[in-house]
């Protein structure tokens, strides 16, 4: 749909994969909605890496399960190792199908997976997707919900009805804002550093498990996400400076235990805050939350 109606069944407000996943759920029932996404496309560098046998249950039952079958690696098990290289622990996961019909952990280039979500969509002819555009303001009563839309395409404000409204808005949601209550702080705040790199040869990138180096100098973390990529994490100290710590000289020091510049190409540096919050209200009235808008894992919690 090119033009806004007056009402819709369900405003969701971000397109990031939890939105995207919502937008085909409600879809495949018939229920009208429109997406609302500030960005003009989606983000094209790599986030989220994994996911297990429930999520891709999720994306059977919205029918895409083979396309994202196609873009995925399977990821086998996971060493945790001393500072001095000894084993700590290995966490067997099993190379089979599980009870869920599929294996227990995937590995995903999150801008691969995105697209297939949106693509999914347009098959949709009763959800219409507004790029571009931001929920500006929201009146709720007994009936609907009046959302304000500033579209940077048109060049103005748009008002519409809705009868419920989800933000999967990310941590800094505005839905949320609206909701009110607190953000709880569960009160875990550790900055990492995530590097991605674009393997040369993949032929030679053939160690599927991930390790998790327990060194007390400084954790860090190698995970494979298929053969022509991997991730390395590594938390930051406290004398580390953020902003130097991702210049590339910087990063390939981190990097020479296992890997060279000549083996790889640095696809991405940077330094993220991970964080445990919690909203303490998820819903008010016509107004919902999901997602990061509701609440932050850590990774490794989130495992």
């Amino acid at each position: 749909m090119t033009e806004y109606k007056s009402n819709y069944d369900v405003t969701i407000v971000g397109l990031g994969p939890i939105g995207a996943v919502l937008a085909n759920f409600l879809g495949s029932y018939g229920v009208g909605v429109i997406v609302i996404e500030k960005e003009s496309v989606t983000h094209q560098l790599p986030r989220a890496v994994a996911f297990d046998d429930e999520v891709m249950r999720i994306f059977q039952n919205i029918g895409v399960s083979k396309e994202v079958n196609n873009i995925v690696a399977v990821g086998e098990n996971a060493h945790f190792v001393k500072a001095d290289g000894e084993i700590l622990v290995t966490w067997d996961r099993p190379k089979k199908i599980g009870s869920n019909g599929w294996f227990i952990n995937y590995r995903f280039h999150q801008p691969d997976l995105e697209n297939i979500l949106r693509q999914r969509l347009d098959t949709y002819t009763n959800v219409s997707i507004k790029l571009e555009s931001t929920v500006v303001n929201l009146e709720q009563d007994e009936n609907s919900v009046e959302v304000e839309v500033k579209d940077a395409k048109l060049g103005k404000n748009i008002i519409f009805k809705s009868q419920y409204v989800v933000g999967c808005d990310g941590a800094k949601s505005f839905v949320r804002s609206k909701i009110g209550g607190n953000y709880i702080d569960l009160g875990f705040h550790e900055p990492w550093l995530v590097v991605d790199l674009l393997i040369k040869k993949p032929e030679s990138n053939k160690v599927k498990d991930s390790f998790h180096y327990c060194d007390p100098e400084r954790s860090s973390t190698q995970v494979y996400l298929g053969e022509k990529r991997k991730r390395w994490e590594f938390r930051l100290n406290p004398d580390d400076d953020p902003h130097k710590i991702v210049e590339p000289k910087n990063v390939w020091k981190l990097l020479s235990r296992w890997i060279s510049p000549s083996e790889a190409e640095l696809e991405r540096a940077v330094v993220y805050t991970f964080h445990a919050s919690i909203a303490s209200q998820w819903r008010k009235k016509r107004l919902l939350i999901a997602g990061d808008a509701a609440h932050l894992t850590p990774p490794f919690m989130g495992q």
